[in-house]
Formats: C-alpha cells, structure tokens, sequence
C-alpha cells in the first residue's frame, strides 16, 4: 500500500473557513479537510474537530493521519484545549497518548 511523505505534504489552514486542508492538483478534484469549532467564549479556549473527509482517490494512504497530527500541533500552537465529535479523530486520540494533555 503507498505511503504519503509529510514532508511534501503543501498542508494549508483557512482560520475563516474553519479547516485544516491538503489541496490536490488536478480539475474536478475535491481536498482532504479536517474540520473545525472554535469557542474562545469560555476561560479555556477549546478546539472542537468535527469532520474529517478524505476524498476516495487517495485514503488509507495517511492523509487523514497527517491532518490529525496538524490539527493537534494547531492547537498546541494556539493554546486551544482539543475536543472531539470526529469519529476518526476519536479513534486518533485513542491510539496517540502524546496528546491526552490537550483533551479538554
């Protein structure tokens, strides 16, 4: 099965769209996203991943895992507390203990 290398991973984040996304090239092609809530309302400030989508050309190659990984170092970055109601991101969290400080 291929691999991705995430070091050529081009990951970008659009703060107003709310997602982090890989853009694949090409017409008529949709990108990989993770998706995202912020509330700042409260005293701690909490990102929420709501959805991940993988188009079906290219999953179970590690897309989704990158974007997980990119999600976490988002939030570290921003000071955000994770939560989750992305059944792959539960799963992620699961399996990647390096992260359990950041749950809210």
């Amino acid at each position: 099965m291929p691999t991705i290398d995430p070091q050529v991973m081009n990951i970008h984040h659009d703060t107003k769209e709310r997602r982090i996304f890989f853009v694949q090239k090409g017409e008529n092609v949709e990108d990989a996203q993770l998706e995202y809530e912020l509330n700042t309302d409260r005293k701690t400030n909490v990102v929420e991943f709501t959805r991940m989508y993988i188009p079906e050309t290219i999953r179970d190659i590690g897309f989704a895992t990158e974007l997980a990984h990119e999600g976490m170092r988002f939030a570290r970055a921003n000071g955000y507390k994770v939560k989750s109601s992305c059944a792959f991101m539960n799963g992620f969290l699961n399996t990647n203990p390096q992260y359990n400080f950041l749950m809210n």
